[in-house]
C-alpha cells in the first residue's frame, strides 16, 4: 500500500496522542479510586511525583477582578471608590470628619507605565475564559458532586484525544475522505456541544452550592479587614455560547463536505 503524504509526521503525532491518552486514562482511574477508597491521588518515586498533590476538587469558575482607584481607610472601616480618582481636598476631608469618621489612610491604585503616559489603563479587568479553583467540603453529597464534575471534565478530554487518534488512523490508511470519517469530524462538534451543556447544568448546581465567593483580607493581629482588591468567583457562568456555535459549525461543515464528496463520486460513476 502506498503511504500517504506526511505519513511519518502523522505517526509521530499519533504516538504522542496515544501517550497522552494513556496518561489521562490512568489519571481518571486514580482519581476514581481515590474517591472510592480514600487513596492518594499521586504516587512518588524518589524526586518524581505522578499525579496531583493539590487538595480538593478542581472546579470551573469565572474570575471577576476589579481594583478600586481609591481606598479610604477609617478607624471603623473602609470606603472603596471605583472608576474615578477622588482627590481628597480639605473640604472633602472636613466633610468626612463631620460624620465622626476619622481618616487614617488613603490608598490610590493605578496601572502605571514609565514609557507612555498618554495611554490610560483602567483598574477593571475581564477574564472571559473560566479558571480552575480547588474546593473541598465536609458534606459528602457536595464532595461527590465536585468529584463527578472534575472527572466528567477529564472524560471529555479523553474522548477528544480518542477522536483525534481515530482520525489520524484513517488518514494513515488513506481513508480520510470516506463517509465514516466525517462522522468522526462531526463527533468533535457534538463533543463540544455536550461539554457546554454539561457545564451549564453543573454550573447551575455549583452556583446553588457555592454562591458567589469574595476575597477578604484580614489583619489577624489587629482584627481588621482590608479590601484593596475586589475579587469574586462566579461558579454559574462557566459555559460558552460561542463554543456551542463552533460545535454546530463543525457539524455543518462535516455534513456539507460529506455531501459534496458523495455528489462527486456519483458524477464520476455517471461519466
Amino acid at each position: 500500500m502506498k503511504k500517504v503524504r506526511y505519513y511519518w509526521v502523522a505517526r509521530v503525532l499519533r504516538s504522542f496522542l496515544l501517550l497522552g491518552f494513556v496518561l489521562l486514562v490512568i489519571t481518571l482511574l486514580v482519581n476514581i479510586s481515590a474517591s472510592l477508597f480514600k487513596m492518594k491521588t499521586y504516587a512518588t518515586y524518589g524526586d518524581f511525583t505522578f499525579g496531583s498533590t493539590q487538595k480538593g476538587y478542581k472546579l470551573k469558575t469565572k474570575l471577576r477582578l476589579s481594583i478600586p482607584d481609591t481606598v479610604i481607610s477609617y478607624e471603623d472601616g473602609q470606603r472603596r471608590i471605583h472608576n474615578e480618582f477622588e482627590d481628597l481636598s480639605f473640604s472633602n476631608k472636613r466633610r468626612e470628619e463631620s460624620k465622626n469618621r476619622t481618616i487614617t489612610a488613603v490608598t490610590a491604585s493605578s496601572i502605571s507605565s514609565f514609557e507612555n503616559e498618554e495611554v490610560t489603563v483602567f483598574n477593571s479587568f475581564t477574564i472571559s475564559e473560566p479558571v480552575e479553583a480547588y474546593v473541598s467540603s465536609t458534606n459528602k453529597k457536595y464532595s461527590f458532586f465536585f468529584g463527578l464534575s472534575e472527572q466528567l471534565d477529564l472524560l471529555f478530554t479523553i474522548l477528544f484525544f480518542w477522536l483525534l487518534i481515530k482520525l489520524l488512523n484513517r488518514y494513515m490508511v488513506d481513508k480520510i475522505f470516506e463517509q465514516s470519517t466525517f462522522k468522526l469530524i462531526a463527533g468533535f462538534g457534538w463533543l463540544m456541544i455536550c461539554k457546554e451543556i454539561i457545564a451549564f447544568i453543573f454550573g447551575y448546581i455549583s452556583s446553588k452550592i457555592m454562591g458567589v465567593r469574595f476575597l477578604e483580607t484580614t489583619d489577624v493581629l489587629n482584627d481588621k479587614r482590608y479590601n484593596f482588591i475586589d475579587l469574586s468567583l462566579d461558579f454559574y457562568n462557566v459555559f460558552s455560547f460561542s463554543k456551542v456555535g463552533i460545535g454546530m459549525l463543525i457539524i455543518l461543515i462535516a455534513y456539507v463536505i460529506k455531501e459534496a464528496i458523495i455528489a462527486k463520486k456519483e458524477n464520476e460513476l455517471t461519466i
